[in-house]
């Protein structure tokens, strides 16, 4: 490299290690930055190939009985809770009370379930990334492989008309790693993942299914083997 020793003075050669005058070793010059890949720009085709297609298939079904195993267990426990209350408590003013707290929160939590079951038969829809939430109010930065479990990272995306669509709680900042604000992403209801339109940035890829991190380069992932949106 060409240029002068820092220690010295002393002009340096083309391709010096060390300085021909002080012997000091020559340092390199801080690397520069490749240029952005903008051909990782745009919505990956692998999501219309049948594999996918099918693992996404399978992956709907699994979440749907999940959430119907789930609002059966609450319409249960609701209904076993207040004939409880109507047998074993006396008092008229506590019976409602209690009924009415149970109904609210098991009719919440319904419709809760009833809307993410009918998600998962919408189709992809656009949307970009707004702000994102944790439920730690002094967050400073990313935390990966926090696994405290007393807190939760969120992502918060918006569609067209403006409604807000959340990613599911995980306990690291990878979703905050990989989305930046302002993003803009297409969202695949049937496996609840937001795959980015501009991967040109990524310094790692997403799994669609597991959402593990995995390394460029790979187009499957490295812990479940199924593909990449890459």
């Amino acid at each position: 490299m060409a240029g002068f020793c820092k220690h010295c003075g002393a002009a340096l050669n083309p391709g010096a290690r060390f300085c021909k005058g002080c012997g000091a070793a020559v340092e390199a010059p801080p690397a520069v930055p490749a240029p952005p890949q903008t051909e990782r720009a745009g919505y990956s085709p692998v999501a219309n190939t049948p594999e996918f297609r099918q693992l996404a298939a399978t992956k709907k079904s699994e979440d749907t009985k999940f959430f119907k195993v789930l609002l059966i267990i609450t319409c249960v426990v609701a209904v076993s809770l207040f004939i409880c209350i109507w047998l074993f408590i006396d008092l008229i003013f506590l019976n409602l009370f209690f009924t009415a707290c149970v109904l609210s929160v098991a009719l919440t939590y319904a419709i809760v379930l009833i809307n993410r079951i009918n998600r998962k038969k919408s189709p992809p829809l656009e949307v970009t990334v707004w702000r994102y939430f944790t439920t730690n109010p002094d967050f400073s930065g990313f935390k990966e492989g926090d696994n405290s479990g007393n807190m939760l990272y969120l992502v918060k995306f918006k569609d067209g008309a403006g409604r807000t669509i959340r990613t599911t709680n995980i306990h690291d900042g990878r979703y905050q790693e990989y989305y930046q604000i302002g993003d803009r992403c297409l969202f695949h209801p049937d496996i609840d993942f937001f795959e980015k339109y501009d991967k040109s940035r990524d310094t790692f890829s997403l799994c669609p299914f597991c959402k593990g991190k995995v390394e460029l380069g790979h187009t499957r992932c490295t812990r479940c083997k199924k593909p990449l949106l890459v």
